[in-house]
């Protein structure tokens, strides 16, 4: 799932099952893909549908991707085709990180 770093924790937006399980449940952990340079994010997911939040999601994560997305007035935000779906906020309680073979583990 791909997400984006503000200054007040990782943003992201899921049409997928995701979205029904942060409702109920709203611990999240988050990982970067890469096995070599680890980062474990753990917190907890809440949605957002404040417009100039999803303004900022929206102004750094279609750059990164190359994959703009706009806010909705319905508090979603959505590709230039109609596909999208709700915006998460997670706020870390702990993030961990370390290199290939656990070298300069951190919390």
């Amino acid at each position: 799932m791909w997400g984006v770093w503000l200054c007040d924790g990782f943003w992201f937006s899921t049409g997928s099952l995701a979205r029904h399980n942060l409702v109920t449940r709203p611990a999240i952990s988050v990982n970067l893909e890469d096995g070599d340079e680890v980062v474990v994010l753990k917190g907890s997911g809440t949605s957002c549908t404040d417009l100039s939040d999803l303004q900022r999601l929206c102004d750094v994560y279609g750059p990164k991707y190359d994959y703009p997305l706009t806010p909705t007035e319905d508090g979603e935000v959505r590709d230039s085709g109609g596909t999208g779906g709700p915006a998460f906020h997670v706020t870390p309680n702990v993030v961990f990180g370390w290199r290939r073979d656990m070298t300069s583990p951190t919390r």
